[in-house]
């Protein structure tokens, strides 16, 4: 796990920088030229950052920061939405980086190695079926085999629910219906 550095003082933060909801990146300068302005720039398509005393900084850690009053320390700041460039509070949670991982997307260029379209979701081909498999605590879970892809989903569904909680990222929006 990479450890976060620890976060400037939070008085310090606090004389510098103010949390907006009108900001693209969560914040405002509040000393300097730049004062009433959004602070900071998206840095490789990602995540807001800002340059505070020589150091780049992820804004959503100093929006946190500052809207809760203590450092985050070890943890991670969860996007609850998925969206990098939402750093609106309500959009942002503690987690620790196991969690933090269950709530990605297959992204594209998984999505392009992986033999099904569902997460958690893979074609075993010695039984020609569709296997769900979980992660929990670094290991993975057998979830069953199924003839349909989508059945296998709504297992792993299921699974995410049970083990990852608020940061599962499932399959399907709609209620799960249990299979026979």
């Amino acid at each position: 796990m990479v450890k976060s550095k620890p976060l400037p003082l939070l008085k310090e933060l606090s004389l510098v920088f103010e949390i907006s909801q009108d900001s693209p990146s969560g914040l405002l300068w509040k000393k300097g030229r730049n004062v009433g302005m959004p602070a900071g720039g998206i840095r490789n398509g990602q995540y807001w950052y800002v340059m505070y005393k020589k150091e780049q900084w992820a804004c959503h850690r100093f929006v946190w920061a500052l809207y809760f009053d203590r450092d985050p320390a070890e943890l991670q700041i969860d996007h609850i939405d998925q969206n990098k460039q939402n750093n609106n509070i309500g959009n942002l949670r503690l987690a620790t980086s196991a969690s933090n991982c269950h709530n990605r997307q297959l992204t594209p260029a998984i999505k392009k190695k992986k033999t099904s379209k569902y997460k958690g979701v893979y074609w075993h081909k010695p039984r020609n079926k569709w296997r769900a498999r979980i992660v929990v605590n670094g290991k993975p879970k057998e979830l069953g085999r199924f003839h349909k892809e989508e059945d296998a989903a709504k297992v792993y569904d299921l699974a995410a629910k049970q083990f990852y909680g608020q940061f599962a990222v499932l399959n399907f929006k709609s209620p799960l219906i249990i299979l026979a």
